[in-house]
């Protein structure tokens, strides 16, 4: 649900720097030249969305499918945007659909390619521009109501809320509502404020700086490690009394995976607000310790928020290729361009 990767679960904080830094240093220092050639791609220009359509297509059988990955290589003259890679059903691996983003020029010969192949498809938006200027709108607006709140705690009803009438959310300083994507300053300033509020379940942590020098954070949270009377090794049921067992979890390791973010921060959020009143929340936190990357790709995640590069030119790195992990399966692409930063 998160598109994030779940690194594992590890006895020592140790182990969990071996993971960080075979998994994210690729991130903090910078690559030959040799492995950087092969990685690399000219500046992307920059995208006008006006009247771009955004197609969902509907394959049904093997052959469909099968057609459908073709198209992703032999009508690249077209200029289309697959979204996302085929997502089968888990029940028919054949039933499965595509988002598809098609300039307007290229809307007609799409169109008759599919009619043509009998593949059933809609349109989910025939203006792609005007759903970019809501989100930004309504990013602003959430931007504009955290600086307003100042550094004060508010505590608001959720939106929608109506199955679950007595379920509020905490607002933290700087940040509208979770319901919202974050900038990066906002999600720093939540990581802060849950600090602030819980100092002694969570704490910070930095493993190190982006390929621009920004700042790679984390949060950590879980209650200190307790010592439940005699326990001993040899007994197979005890706890032993400097072992806690720990989960790390990343998200915006590419940097569009804008849902990942806030995602991970409500996690943090219910964990650590529920831990008087819920049993499960209090067993996850004095079970693991959590270390929590809400953005391992600070870089990525801040282009992806912006028309165009500040610099002149620009050169994308996919960092999940370079990990050799069971990663870039189902739901994730291959191609080395703006789109997977």
């Amino acid at each position: 649900m998160f598109c994030s990767h779940v690194l594992g679960i590890y006895r020592t904080w140790g182990l969990i720097m071996v993971c960080l830094f075979t998994s994210l240093f690729l991130v903090v220092e910078p690559f030959g030249n040799e492995m950087l050639s092969s990685y690399l791609l000219a500046p992307s220009p920059r995208i006008d969305y006006t009247n771009n359509q955004l197609f969902k297509i509907y394959t049904r059988t093997p052959e469909d499918l099968a057609l459908l990955k073709r198209w992703q290589v032999e009508l690249r003259p077209l200029q289309l945007d697959f979204w996302d890679d085929a997502l089968p059903d888990y029940f028919n691996p054949f039933h499965t659909s595509f988002l598809v983003r098609v300039p307007p020029q290229s809307v007609k010969d799409f169109t008759g390619y599919l009619i043509a192949a009998e593949i059933d498809y809609q349109i989910s938006s025939h203006d792609l521009k005007k759903l970019v200027q809501w989100e930004k709108m309504t990013v602003a607006t959430a931007q504009q109501a955290g600086r307003n709140r100042g550094s004060g705690m508010v505590i608001a009803q959720s939106p929608g809320t109506d199955r679950y009438p007595n379920h509020r959310r905490v607002l933290l300083p700087g940040v509208h509502t979770l319901a919202s994507y974050l900038p990066l300053e906002n999600v720093n300033n939540f990581i802060d404020s849950i600090v602030d509020r819980h100092p002694v379940m969570a704490s910070t942590f930095e493993i190190g700086r982006s390929f621009e020098g920004r700042p790679i954070r984390g949060i950590k949270i879980g209650t200190p490690f307790m010592n439940f009377g005699e326990t001993t090794f040899e007994d197979p049921q005890s706890v032993p009394p400097t072992v806690k067992k720990a989960i790390l979890i990343d998200g915006a390791m590419q940097g569009r995976d804008w849902i990942t973010v806030p995602a991970l921060l409500y996690l943090v959020q219910q964990l650590l607000s529920r831990y008087d009143i819920d049993d499960r929340a209090r067993f996850m936190l004095d079970t693991y310790d959590w270390y929590i990357i809400p953005v391992a790709n600070p870089d990525g995640y801040l282009f992806s928020w912006q028309t165009v590069s500040d610099e002149p030119s620009a050169y994308f790195l996919e960092i999940a290729l370079l990990l050799s992990l069971y990663i870039c399966r189902i739901g994730s692409g291959r191609r080395q361009d703006r789109s997977v930063l």
